[in-house]
This record gives C-alpha cells, structure tokens and sequence, in this order.
C-alpha cells in the first residue's frame, strides 16, 4: 500500500488534471498548514462564516467520516479528517452554474469589501462546476487516501447552508500587493531575490517596512489583516524558494513552522519582525544551496533538515532512514560533498542558531544552550568559543541589536 503522502499526491494530480480545485490541510485548531489556493485568507473566510468551527468540530467528535459543504447557491468544498483530527480540504467549486443571478443573491447577502467582491468574481471563473457522482467520487477517495478504506456513499455527511437573511459582517482581506498601491513591484523583487538566494534583499526589505507603515493604519486595520497579509506572504516566498532550490519538503515543514508562529503573533510589531525574520530565513537556505551546486539533491535535503529541526534531537540513523542511504554510505557521501561530517556540520548549524539567538533575542544563555540539546551550559559555552573564539556572553555584548 501507497504512503498517505503519496496517496494525496496522486489525489491531487488525478483531481486537478483539468480543472482547477484548489487543496487545504488545516490542524484540529484550524490553523491552515498548508494551501495553494491563490486566495487563502478570502476563502477559509467565507467557508467559516458559514460553517462555524463548532460545526465541524462537533461533527468530528462524533465520527471522522467526511462532509461535502455547500453555501447556496451551490459553492461546495470537501471536507475529510485523519486520526489527528487534521482537516483535508478539496474546494471550492460549484455543484450548479453560477450565473449572473445566482452571483448577485450571493453578493447581496455577504458583506464583502469592493476589492473582495472583485477577486471572487475573477475566481469564480476558473473554479469548475462538478456533477454531484464526480463530488461524491472526489470525496470518497479523499477519505481513502487518508485511512486506506473506501467510504461509503451512505456514509457522507452533506451540510447546506441557505443564504437567506444571513450577512457576514466581518472584514474578509485580499492580496495585499496590489498594483496601484506600489507594492506589486516590490513583491516581484522580493521574489526574485528570494528564487536567486540574493541577500541584498535586506535593501528590498528595508523599502518594504516603510511602504507598509504608509499603506497601513495602526487605528484602521487589524492584527487579522496584519495576520493573513503574513500568511500571503509566507505562501509566495516559501513557493519562490523552491523554484530556487530548496526542497519542497524543507520548504513545507518551514511553512508549517511561521504558520505557527504568525497564529502566536499578539500584534503588528511582531508580525513585522516575523515577516523579515521568514523572508530572510527563506533566501539564506536557497543562498546556501546555490553555493554548493555540486552537492545532490538528497545531501541538500539532508542539510536542510539539519537546519530546520536544528532544536530537535539530530542523529545520523534518523537521516540515514530520511534519506534511504545506510548510515556508513550517508556518512561517506555526505563528508565527500559537504567537505565536513555530519556531526561537525550538526555542530556548525546549532552554533550558526545560537549566534543569532545571542544577536537577536533576549533569551538566557541556558535557554539557548537548552533549546539546542546541549548537555550543559558549560559544555555549550565550550563548544562556542571552539567556533567563534568568544563565549556567548562576549559575543552578545559585541553584537546583540536588541
């Protein structure tokens, strides 16, 4: 039997071969782990002004069998649950035409932004309407993939919402980037400098801070506007750095690490911070990548594990089983191309995090060596002055920008 990730990959490709349906995974809290839907924050909107989280999660507490939910007149997604209570979504599309009639009621009953209505209208152009046995189809194998057992038809839960007398009052946000505000040829060169691993995208970084205190208004716009404009963001940059190199899976487990964090954000300052922070984390890995072109794809995938879980108990049996190799054939390979070992390079990178720790936080010296499984503080403080010549406590009086 197929891996569940191999599974959904296929799902993914058979549905989508042609037509556009767009794919959602969301963890039990519903905090979207990942999305290629080109309007994210607009949609997981308008589907939960509808279907409340209580909704579903009640539905979950009774069984996970899977949901095909539809706002009238007749906007449906997928919606199907693993043992995590994780959410895999399929959708939106139609279950009828859309006609100008139909956009009208749906518009007139939905309190939406100009610029909101707009975007909906454009999409809904390139969303496809499905008969209700391709639906049912859709939706069975979606549960397939996740529990390797056929759902039945009698099986699925259908949940409609009518339109009627219902207004959603809240702000729905859009692209941030768009052309008329300036901000569309920034975004462009931010993204090249992130596919080219180009670190003069400090510069780009620096212009895209004043332009935001001049688009946004402290008394007029929201942390939720702040939130999904990071969450847009994240999804262009983490895309941009795989055309770039980095691999998808590094690449997503970072995605699923900023989502975290962005939901953890109390306000826009922080946002900001964590908008650069991602950005340049983002364009350094592809950086690094690109100078080490000779290396195969399967060691930069090694290296870029080791850095993202770099907090994480590392071994080499764990990378030997990520990668396929026998931990004597890794060993070799990985010192043949990388020109270190992999304890020396597991050493570099935890050093590498906690100079910029050191730099650009406040958290304590035992903190730190902690957070990076040192055994001790004085064995962390030893490891530190072999590699940089200062212990951390001069170090962080030579360059801490807090």
């Amino acid at each position: 039997m197929m891996e569940r990730s191999s599974l959904l990959e296929a799902y993914r490709i058979l549905t989508g071969c042609s037509q556009t349906l767009w794919n959602w995974k969301l963890d039990c809290d519903y905090h979207v782990l990942y999305s290629d839907c080109p309007h994210e924050a607009l949609y997981k909107d308008l589907l939960f002004s509808y279907f409340w989280q209580e909704q579903i999660t009640r539905h979950i507490q009774q069984d996970l069998t899977p949901m095909i939910c539809s706002i009238q007149p007749g906007l449906c997604w997928i919606l199907a649950f693993d043992e995590g209570k994780n959410i895999y979504m399929k959708g939106p599309f139609f279950n009828r035409s859309m006609d100008e009639t139909n956009f009208s009621l749906f518009h007139r009953n939905i309190s939406f932004s100009s610029e909101a209505v707009q975007v909906l209208e454009q999409s809904f152009s390139v969303i496809p309407t499905l008969s209700s046995s391709v639906i049912k189809q859709f939706t069975q194998m979606l549960h397939f993939c996740l529990w390797s057992v056929p759902a039945g038809k009698d099986s699925i839960e259908y949940v409609t919402q009518e339109l009627q007398h219902k207004r959603y009052r809240g702000h729905v946000s859009t692209n941030p980037f768009e052309k008329s505000s300036g901000g569309w040829e920034l975004e462009q060169e931010l993204l090249n400098k992130v596919r080219h691993g180009d670190l003069s995208i400090r510069e780009s970084l620096a212009h895209a801070a004043t332009l935001s205190n001049q688009v946004y208004h402290p008394d007029r716009d929201s942390i939720k506007d702040y939130r999904q404009n990071t969450m847009v963001l994240l999804t262009l940059v983490s895309r941009a750095a795989v055309d770039g190199g980095l691999p998808q899976k590094v690449s997503f487990s970072l995605c699923t690490e900023y989502r975290k964090k962005t939901e953890q954000c109390t306000n826009i300052s922080e946002l900001l911070t964590l908008n650069h922070d991602m950005v340049m984390d983002y364009v350094e890995r592809v950086y690094k990548i690109q100078q080490t072109p000779g290396s195969s794809a399967t060691i930069r995938q090694c290296c870029e594990y080791i850095k993202a879980h770099i907090d994480k108990q590392l071994d080499l049996k764990t990378l030997a089983q990520m990668t396929g190799y026998t931990e004597t054939h890794l060993s070799r390979k990985f010192k043949r191309e990388i020109g270190c070992s992999i304890v020396q390079y597991i050493q570099n990178a935890k050093i590498e995090k906690a100079k910029f720790l050191l730099a650009n936080t406040n958290e304590s010296i035992d903190s730190i060596s902690n957070q990076l499984n040192f055994n001790t503080r004085s064995y962390f403080t030893q490891v530190f002055r072999q590699c940089t010549g200062l212990t951390p406590s001069e170090y962080r009086q030579k360059n801490n920008i807090i």
